[in-house]
């Protein structure tokens, strides 16, 4: 048995051998490293409550992550090559302790991005009972819902929102949630973090309920416990919570047999951002694809309904973002894909000299989609092959946020319920370096110029490749027993 494949296991006793085979340490070894693990997590994040500069707040949060990056790569590769079996009572400990390192950040106002503002801002302007899609902040007729707090500190307000309906419904919640709680005090952000952290823990928790069902508890530290996650969900408010939260909810219902349930979770995680659509491919040979494409439908039909009217255009801004963003994309430099596009007018116009050279925005656009279209052909062809669906979504979702012009540190959060399937040590070992993109807030900060240092982006990418080389190379990607 391999852990590129994860098979179901019906019976306890083939849980029970699955988990003495792969997992960790016996009940009283256990107690003692969740709870050394966890204070060691802990001790870092309670650095977020010193008050600092600007700067020096920067090169805080990128320490914290990248020390508490290493130590959750060495808590979770020791967890799961340690060989004894990982519990119910594990398990409860282990998520009381991703609840208390979630709860640790959870007042702190956001400092490294300010996109849970716009979240807030789009609840607030549907409670008005205008359509975010139709109504870009700066809008004069949005200028009575401006105030000290939310309104300076929108990116891009002249822009209409680019989230898509999930994370539309969620912002709509949470602003109920701060107008029923805001006379006590509650701020919009805190709000609006509340209601990411009910979504993801309850998607954590399926996770948790799957994997030990399925004899791999231990690997719920890998999601659960990753100090990326926790900070940028939590410190951050980013809508990527809910989002990871609802795809976490969906490996755990399919590991339960229940695949119509995990694909409208799926489709729900899916409409929080779009980063999941990079491992549709993997699906192809999934048990239960219809009843996945079923759920999925239904729950796409479902919170579309409320967005789709005359002269909205919920893509609008999107294009946009895929068109003209780049911040961080180093392979993307390094394959010149938005050179992909101008292609076929350059070799038209026998034009050799320009041919690695950028085109026009549209077809920067279509250069880019292209790029992620092959990744996904790609996943899909990977899994026609014999590869593992586990193996092939999570290397698929990898090279697709390579691949991408803007590779933001959360993006990566994406990987950890797969990771938990399917565990790539190079792979965490990204999370955990991945960070070190925040250096752009320092000269940011004090220059007002946002220019990431390429070099720093080429050194963290080489690790990285060099690492999952090494891997693959021990342990190539086939079909268990082939």
């Amino acid at each position: 048995m391999t852990l590129l494949a994860l098979p179901r296991l019906r019976s306890p006793r083939a849980r029970r051998e699955r988990a003495q085979l792969d997992l960790g340490a016996g009940p009283r070894g256990w107690t003692r490293d969740l709870r050394i693990g966890g204070a060691i997590l802990e001790s870092l994040l309670l650095a977020g409550w010193v008050p600092l500069s600007p700067v020096a707040d920067a090169w805080r949060w990128m320490a914290v992550l990248v020390a508490g990056g290493v130590a959750h790569l060495t808590i979770s590769t020791r967890a799961l090559r340690s060989g004894e079996p990982f519990g119910a009572r594990e398990m409860k400990l282990a998520f009381a302790i991703a609840a208390l390192l979630r709860l640790t950040l959870l007042p702190i106002r956001p400092s490294l991005s300010e996109d849970a503002y716009r979240h807030v801002w789009d609840g607030r302007v549907q409670t008005a009972g205008f359509d975010p899609y139709l109504y870009a902040p700066a809008d004069p007729a949005l200028e009575r819902l401006r105030d000290g707090e939310v309104w300076p500190r929108i990116n891009h307000p002249e822009l209409r929102t680019v989230y898509p309906p999930s994370a539309q419904a969620l912002s709509l919640a949470s602003s109920r949630v701060d107008g029923l709680l805001s006379p006590i005090g509650l701020s919009p952000i805190a709000a609006w973090k509340g209601t990411l952290l009910l979504v993801e823990l309850a998607g954590a928790g399926l996770l948790a309920w799957g994997l030990l069902r399925a004899g791999r508890g231990a690997a719920f530290l890998i999601y659960a416990w990753s100090p990326l996650a926790v900070v940028e969900f939590y410190a951050s408010g980013h809508v990527d919570a809910a989002g990871v939260g609802l795809l976490a909810g969906a490996v755990g219902l399919f590991l339960l047999g229940r695949p119509a349930i995990a694909g409208a979770l799926f489709s729900a995680a899916l409409l929080a951002k779009w980063i999941p659509a990079a491992f549709l491919g993997a699906g192809v040979r999934l048990r239960g694809k219809k009843r996945l494409l079923a759920g999925g439908t239904l729950a796409a039909a479902l919170l579309w309904t409320p967005y789709v009217h005359p002269g909205s255009a919920p893509f609008e801004s999107l294009g946009s973002y895929q068109a003209n963003w780049e911040s961080g994309g180093v392979l993307h430099r390094i394959l010149r894909v938005d050179a992909w596009g101008a292609l076929p007018r350059h070799l038209v116009e026998w034009d050799w000299r320009h041919l690695g050279t950028a085109g026009t925005p549209r077809e920067k656009f279509w250069g880019r989609t292209a790029a992620a279209a092959l990744v996904v052909v790609a996943t899909g062809w990977a899994v026609l092959r014999g590869v593992p669906a586990t193996a092939a979504a999570a290397v698929g979702l990898f090279a697709f946020l390579l691949v991408r012009p803007t590779v933001h540190p959360w993006y990566a959060t994406w990987l950890l319920p797969l990771l938990a399937l399917s565990f790539w040590r190079s792979i965490l070992l990204w999370t955990a370096l991945v960070p070190l993109g925040y250096e752009v807030l320092l000269r940011h900060r004090i220059e007002g110029l946002w220019r990431p240092n390429p070099w720093v982006n080429a050194a963290v990418l080489a690790v990285v490749l060099v690492a999952f080389t090494r891997e693959l190379r021990r342990r190539p990607i086939r079909v268990p027993g082939a």
